[in-house]
């Protein structure tokens, strides 16, 4: 995770690529307590997007936002078209059997459907693949896959890179919700 001096020198940076922005201790301060939990090296990829496509000296947000960009595609998360793709042009089943011959003999085969990305199949599968969806509608099932798929992108990419004390304040709700159901 980033130390002090590293977001330091991050926002010096930044401030250098803004010359109007007038860096005080205070922001620095809250920088440096709303972005220590990121890795040294993303936040200084992050720090260099915003600087390089921002007009203006970049907040929280902005920075945490280009981390969770920056790691989406370095996971190789697919856009929605190629999701779609995926999911509309692949096998229609989970396990896929052939006959393969091999020096003249027959061989039943099982392949499992390989996925372009574990999202890509997880928003299949809500939507109901293999059964019932893609459907005979393909306008709308296209629609709702983008949809849902945007979705739960935008939800995973946020949680990558929410800050600690937020996921233990929603971990400390889950939990007293799951204890009042348990009684």
């Amino acid at each position: 995770m980033a130390t002090s001096d590293e977001i330091t020198k991050v926002l010096a940076i930044l401030a250098a690529s803004y010359p109007r922005f007038q860096l005080t201790k205070e922001t620095t301060a809250a920088y440096v307590q709303l972005l220590s939990d990121l890795p040294a090296a993303a936040l200084k990829a992050a720090a260099m997007q915003c600087a390089t496509s921002g007009t203006f000296f970049p907040s929280v947000h902005e920075i945490r936002q280009a981390v969770a960009d920056l790691q989406r595609n370095a996971r190789g998360i697919p856009s929605a078209f190629e999701a779609w793709y995926d999911v509309s042009n692949g096998p229609r089943a989970e396990t896929l059997k052939g006959l393969e011959e091999e020096g003249g003999k027959f061989y039943i085969t099982t392949h499992t459907r390989e996925w372009s990305h574990p999202l890509v199949e997880r928003v299949a599968k809500l939507l109901g693949w293999p059964g019932s969806f893609p459907g005979d509608n393909p306008v709308a099932d296209r629609a709702h896959f983008f949809k849902a798929y945007d979705s739960l992108l935008a939800e995973e990419m946020s949680s990558a890179v929410r800050h600690p004390a937020i996921q233990g304040y929603i971990d400390g709700e889950k939990k007293i919700l799951l204890e009042a159901k348990n009684g």
